[in-house]
């Protein structure tokens, strides 16, 4: 019977390191809700809706603008990050931008 009391042990303390993800208690001053979008991912902002880009590196032809090493788009209470994005000025008036992927941060105030 003694052997047995070392893993009865060990199975209770496995136990009460196991609780439940919603047994946790978290709290912050901000709260970001992260979604991932890869594969083709586009978005497009209409005519006049004001957004900015920065990155390490912009290359424009025509149209057309390349921007690479953290991207970061940000617009509203939002931001978009990638390591690559592209723009385009579409002839409507509105900007389509793709990446292979990217992530969309929503941020708001605790």
């Amino acid at each position: 019977m003694m052997k047995k009391a070392p893993i009865l042990s060990a199975f209770c303390a496995a136990l009460s390191f196991a609780a439940p993800a919603s047994a946790m208690e978290i709290s912050a001053d901000t709260i970001q809700a992260v979604q991932n979008y890869s594969g083709n991912a586009k978005v497009i902002f209409e005519r006049g809706e004001v957004f900015e880009i920065t990155s390490e590196k912009i290359s424009s032809s025509g149209d057309t603008s390349e921007y690479s090493g953290h991207v970061v788009v940000s617009f509203g209470g939002a931001k978009l990050e990638a390591s690559t994005l592209t723009v385009e000025k579409r002839k409507d008036g509105k900007s389509l931008l793709t990446a292979e992927r990217f992530s969309l941060l929503r941020t708001g105030a605790k």
